[in-house]
């Protein structure tokens, strides 16, 4: 599963278009950048 951020923000300094995704993957969320960086957010309780 994979939500993305339909309108993506501007860096205030760069103005550089930011978008992020969230993914599930394996039980575990994960904040997702367009550059294809993973931080892991938590896991799924059981």
């Amino acid at each position: 599963m994979i939500a993305v951020q339909v309108y993506p923000h501007r860096d205030e300094a760069t103005g550089e278009a930011i978008m992020e995704a969230v993914l599930l993957e394996n039980g575990a969320w994960y904040r997702a950048g367009i550059d294809g960086k993973r931080e892991m957010l938590g896991t799924l309780m059981h």
